[in-house]
């Protein structure tokens, strides 16, 4: 039980191909154990059967872990540039940035939660939308784009209306619902 936990909360921060196999492969040997290993649930026909139905069904669950999921429909990110992100200022179009990090497991809550709801990604459509991956902090067009929109920590969303101006009241510091987020985008003009 307490690897399945460490293994939980290991998942978001270890690399993706770990990541994806290090729950199922806890609740697979856990599920092997019960059917194969555990002798304090043989004292009984009982124990022993409700033991082998346990591991069969830890294996199922494993299994079907380990199936691939449809990706959801999200938000689409062009990589930020200054030129294009001065571009849609110019034009005046509303503008998004999303500052995000592969590390960070409130951005990976807010594109899995909230940028995948189908009402958010309806809202934004007015929006260009730009993302900064900050993974690599060291980057120095990272560090340029952290210092020119005063960036303190991950994630940060900033929203601009079509006068090229931040709406200061808008911006996402930290997880957000989806549906708060559609406040904040309808408030941009």
């Amino acid at each position: 039980m307490l690897l399945g936990a460490a293994a939980h909360f290991l998942t978001p921060v270890a690399p993706p191909l770990v990541g994806t196999y290090l729950l199922p492969g806890v609740i697979l040997v856990g599920g092997l154990y019960f059917i194969f290993l555990d002798k304090s649930l043989r004292g009984s026909r009982v124990t022993a059967s409700v033991g082998r139905v346990f591991g069969a069904a830890a294996m199922v669950v494993a299994v079907l872990l380990l199936l691939p999921k449809p990706a959801p429909k999200a938000l689409v990110w062009e990589p930020y540039q200054p030129s294009k992100f001065d571009r849609s200022i110019r034009q005046g179009k509303p503008v998004i940035v999303d500052f995000t990090a592969k590390w960070c497991v409130a951005c990976g809550e807010l594109e899995k939660r909230s940028f995948t709801d189908p009402k958010l990604i309806e809202a934004a459509q007015r929006f260009d939308r730009y993302r900064v991956d900050c993974t690599d902090r060291g980057n120095s067009a990272t560090q340029t784009a952290i210092k020119r929109f005063g960036v303190k920590g991950f994630p940060t969303v900033i929203l601009f209306d079509s006068s090229g101006q931040e709406v200061k009241s808008s911006r996402i510091t930290g997880f957000l619902e989806a549906d708060k987020i559609i406040e904040r985008l309808e408030s941009v003009k």
